[in-house]
């Protein structure tokens, strides 16, 4: 039974707030949380969290509650694995997809995404309860999942996770979290057992270690009903965990060498402040208004290297408040050092007013619609965890803008005053210096520039009236002719819009294919006219986005702006296509990393392309003057511009007339080029011995031109690659355990020429690469020549609607539709329309697409891989 079920009351100075969830705990202490999503969503997020991580291990048990957390999604004793799973694909729920799994150092977690109804909750919730109480520990699977573990291991060892575990003793001291990382010790997975893992599961797999966090729209009594029943009657095999693990707190300064890092880098501790009234919320917006405060620092005084901040929470026992640059130049710690100074001491109230300003701008463009469900989810559990209140959307807006409001400056430079310590820090570094303390001593207080904010301007061209439009009933879209420019404009309920400009021709039409990728590259980072990209970066924060894109087949403009910042976008657009910029500054950055010594994986890579494509990379000589006439050449050609957002459609007329139909005409419209390059035929095998981790990475290509093209086929391209990965994943994960899991993309195209390509990716333990790929080969023979079972397409069928449904739904995805619509000759297909062919699809339909597409007559593996 439920023990209670209530709503929470918490006054914070006088002001009623009241967290916006229902908690309830049953008689055997599992408890949990009910919160509505804020916006309707057709779905329902379940997370489990079980108190029971590797801290809880001891030293004979290192890994195995990661262990017991793969074996979670094995048999039970009631049904097999094939027979759990089944019944979850059934509701359209995929392992890797919507159904996951994680274990951090006090915790264990579970989570499913699933379409809301009465019974598939009782799907979600059985699945749940069944794992707490009903494991069938079979040997094989034991076995199986030993395996997977240790490839998962060999797989995340790479330079990012070296980093991680070189940084333990630095986050959490001396405590024993620095000896219980969640992988554990491979001897102790090599040697787990039946006997050891079940007394582990029945000491911690207990209702009284557990929380069930629930975002859904249902009736609150039929939740209670269902949790009840599925978890009321599961009795406690054991006591509870509270097992916790001081991490205690410095007391001088300390300093880490770290060889693996490009960095420098100061950490000051404060303790973690939940969020249980203004002052938590309060700490979170002074360390959001100290970031804002460094950019505009770093924009407005030209330093050497951007200083950079960030707050690590360490477990939600404190923080690490850490202040760095990317260098490995030792002059440069002193720029660092002197900035610390100047935030001890103390900003000007410039700095602060500019700062506060755009964080009110943040808080105001956030909460200007409701998040995803998912990250409403992962708020309501991250504040849970933290024991911070959990507060309803405009109760937290309120909060925000009445606490940013009424910070002063004078408390803003008293907490940088008590945050940075210089007697109790920190430093990290990837060389010792050995006269810290002088340079501390003797560094002098950075003086600031005066910030002043000024609005950018671009020059414009006298405005173009000849305008003309009509609009497409089925396309649900806006034709217009800007003087021979076309413009398909799409109405969209979206504060951000996006604009692509696209045309066809890239890097296949070009004669200077290398120098014009290379000036895409360099012009994306020069800015605009007059303004580096720092410069605009400054003004328009995160609010403006521009990347420019060559591919083989075409060019691209692309913008994601919001509407407060439309016009800016369109001048900026206008001055793209008329000046197209190439900075010196960035061109002999450029220069100068193409003469870095290149990384093994990189080498691999580039040996790798010239082999199966029979292309050599060429030792160009690049030129600033040759690439900022090949940029401005490609610009001036005719391009098509697609753009989607809640805009008003006169405004855009005006934004049309004067940016886009005055842009001058100058080259006739390209076709789609076919350069001649075509991949490897045949059977081959390529091995590069430099990796410098004890792993294969392996890579298989395949690729053919035998199938046709045309709507229906594409779409069986897509069904059969979905399913081709999941039948190699339960063959060579699942079966066998030789990998920790198998990528599959492919594309299926009809420029330049109709051709589908499919690259097969995966990690493996030395020696196991061949063998791999060729039983990857077998399967993908084996379903050329035999039809799948009805359940793989049935279960296809029922993910990839689900995934439709929500991508239509998607201004960005609809726009993309439009541009290979009208650019790529491809049918713009209805929601409808999409869920109607994808339910056509039969398993002959399948076997013939991995035929034609997949017949292993063109098989190119290439392996990555360490001397032993």
């Amino acid at each position: 039974m439920i023990k209670f079920v209530v709503f929470i009351l918490s006054f914070i100075n006088l002001f009623a707030y009241q967290n916006s969830y229902y908690k309830g705990v049953l008689d055997n202490n599992l408890t949990f949380y009910h919160q509505k999503p804020f916006n309707y969503s057709d779905f329902l997020f379940i997370e489990m969290k079980l108190n029971f991580g590797s801290i809880n291990e001891n030293d004979s048990q290192l890994g195995l509650a990661h262990f017991l957390e793969h074996l979670s999604f094995n048999s039970t004793l009631s049904n097999s694995r094939d027979e759990i799973l089944s019944t979850l694909q059934n509701k359209g729920v995929k392992i890797g997809l919507n159904l996951n799994a994680f274990t951090d150092f006090e915790s264990t977690n579970f989570k499913i995404q699933i379409l809301n109804s009465d019974d598939n909750l009782d799907t979600a919730l059985k699945f749940f309860s069944s794992i707490l109480y009903n494991l069938a520990f079979k040997e094989d699977e034991i076995q199986k999942e030993k395996n997977i573990i240790l490839n998962e291991a060999i797989q995340r060892d790479d330079k990012e996770y070296g980093i991680f575990k070189s940084r333990l003793k630095l986050y959490y001291g001396d405590s024993l979290y620095t000896k219980r990382l969640p992988i554990g010790d491979l001897e102790v997975i090599k040697k787990a057992n039946k006997k050891v893992l079940k007394e582990l599961y029945f000491r911690h797999y207990n209702p009284c270690n557990t929380t069930l966090f629930i975002l859904g729209d249902m009736d609150t009594k039929r939740l209670k009903a269902s949790i009840d029943k599925h978890f009321a009657k599961l009795d406690n095999k054991f006591k509870c965990n509270d097992r916790k693990e001081e991490i205690k707190f410095i007391d001088k300064n300390i300093t880490f060498i770290n060889p693996l890092i490009d960095e420098m880098a100061f950490y000051f501790e404060t303790k973690k402040l939940p969020k249980i009234n203004e002052d938590g919320f309060l700490n979170d917006i002074k360390f959001n208004l100290l970031s804002k405060i460094l950019l505009e620092i770093n924009y407005k005084n030209s330093l050497k290297n951007e200083i950079k901040f960030s707050s690590i929470n360490i477990l939600n026992q404190k923080n690490l408040n850490k202040f760095y640059i990317k260098s490995l130049k030792y002059d440069d710690l002193f720029e660092l050092i002197s900035v610390l100074k100047m935030l001890k001491n103390g900003i000007d109230e410039s700095y602060f007013n500019s700062a506060k300003k755009e964080l009110l701008r943040e808080v105001f463009l956030y909460y200007s619609k409701y998040p995803s469900p998912l990250n409403q989810l992962n708020d309501m559990i991250k504040n849970i965890n933290e024991n911070s209140f959990v507060l309803g959307f405009k109760d937290e807006f309120n909060l925000n803008l009445k606490l940013i409001n009424n910070l002063n400056l004078k408390e803003f430079n008293e907490f940088l005053n008590q945050l940075i310590n210089f007697d109790k820090f920190i430093f990290e570094s990837f060389i010792e210096i050995n006269d810290l303390g002088s340079i501390l001593k003797n560094t002098k207080e950075f003086l600031l520039k005066q910030n002043n904010q000024i609005k950018p301007t671009f020059k414009t061209l006298k405005p173009n009236k000849n305008v003309k439009y009509q609009y497409d009933k089925n396309l649900e879209i806006f034709i217009i002719d800007a003087d021979g420019k076309k413009i398909i404009f799409k109405p969209a309920k979206s504060q951000k819009v996006y604009i692509s400009a696209v045309k066809k021709g890239g890097l296949a039409a070009s004669k200077n294919a290398s120098f014009l990728k290379a000036a895409f590259e360099i012009s994306n980072l020069s800015g605009t006219e007059k303004y580096s990209k720092k410069e605009l970066d400054e003004f328009f924060k995160n609010d403006l986005l521009i990347n420019k894109s060559i591919g083989n087949l075409s060019s691209s403009y692309n913008i994601t702006t919001t509407i407060s910042n439309l016009d800016y976008a369109f001048m900026i657009l206008h001055n793209d296509f008329l000046y197209p910029k190439i900075s010196n500054e960035v061109f002999n950055d450029f220069v100068a990393n193409l003469n870095e010594e290149k990384s093994p994986k990189t080498k691999f890579e580039m040996k790798l392309n010239e082999i199966y494509y029979n292309e050599k990379e060429l030792n160009l000589d690049f030129d600033i003057e040759n690439l900022k006439q090949i940029l401005k050449d490609e610009f001036s050609q005719n391009f098509t511009f697609f753009i989607t957002g809640d805009i008003k459609f006169a405004h855009l007329l005006e934004l049309i007339e004067k940016n886009i139909s005055n842009l001058p005409n100058d080259k006739e419209n390209l076709n789609f080029v076919d350069d001649g390059v075509r991949a490897i035929l045949g059977n081959h095998i390529f091995i590069d011995k430099s990796n410098p981790f004890k792993k294969d990475e392996v890579y298989i290509f395949l690729n053919s031109n035998s199938y046709d093209f045309n709507p229906k086929n594409s779409e069986i391209f897509d069904s059969s690659v979905s399913i081709l990965q999941t039948l190699i994943n339960q063959n060579i994960r699942e079966k066998d355990a030789q990998t920790y899991g198998v990528n599959f993309n492919a594309s299926f195209v009809k420029h330049p020429y109709i051709h589908s390509f499919g690259q097969i990716t995966f990690t493996t333990l030395n020696n196991n690469a061949k063998s791999i790929s060729k039983k990857i080969k077998n399967i993908i023979d084996y379903y050329s020549k035999n039809l799948i079972d009805d359940e793989y397409l049935i279960n296809y069928k029922k993910t990839a609607i689900l995934k439709f449904q929500n991508l239509y739904k998607n201004p960005e995805f609809v726009l993309n539709l439009l541009i290979n619509h009208f650019i790529y000759d491809e049918k713009f297909l209805t929601l409808d329309e999409k869920i109607k062919m994808i339910n056509e699809i039969s398993t002959s339909d399948i076997m013939i697409a991995i035929s034609e597409n997949f017949n292993n007559q063109n098989y190119f593996v290439a392996i990555f891989t360490h001397i032993i």
